[in-house]
């Protein structure tokens, strides 16, 4: 099959059909550069591009909120996405933040410290680990979720 792509329309001509009209950008591919193409563009949303050599593909989109630029030849976020992205990026943190905390406190429940320390029961050693597991907790609710630089999240202490 011989196979002609445009970068312009990001779209594939093949030669055995007859078409009303054609773009002027067109540059034969083989047929297993088409496959890949084909598959690239569909399953991680890359970009077929113009090089010296003839085409390639572009890196996969950074997130679903990156859009192509043309005159750029890359991806870019415009300022209603890079929002959306910043809240997504927010809502991830947050949730993972609260995974941690219910670790934390299904660990501490399990122990049943909580308990023990109301019925003054716990020795020195579970005391102390209890202690440290209600900072981690504490340290966990003051993990800034909302920055845009990756989240730091507090060693947990040993079990």
């Amino acid at each position: 099959m011989s196979v002609k792509v445009s970068v312009k329309k990001q779209t594939f001509y093949d030669d055995y059909i007859e078409y009303d009209s054609l773009p002027d950008d067109l540059v034969a591919v083989d047929d297993t550069t088409h496959l890949e193409m084909v598959r690239a563009m569909n399953e991680e949303g890359k970009r077929i591009i113009k090089t010296e050599e003839g085409v390639t593909l572009s890196s996969a989109p950074p997130s679903r909120f990156h859009k192509w630029d043309d005159e750029q030849k890359g991806w870019v976020l415009t300022e209603d996405s890079e929002k959306n992205l910043s809240q997504e990026v927010s809502q991830k943190n947050k949730q993972t933040v609260t995974e941690k905390i219910d670790e934390a406190v299904t660990y501490i429940n399990r122990k049943q410290w909580s308990g023990k320390a109301s019925l003054g029961r716990l020795d020195e050693i579970e005391q102390a680990l209890y202690g440290e597991w209600l900072d981690y907790i504490d340290a966990l609710n003051e993990v800034d979720t909302d920055s845009d630089s990756e989240m730091v999240l507090p060693e947990p202490p040993e079990q």
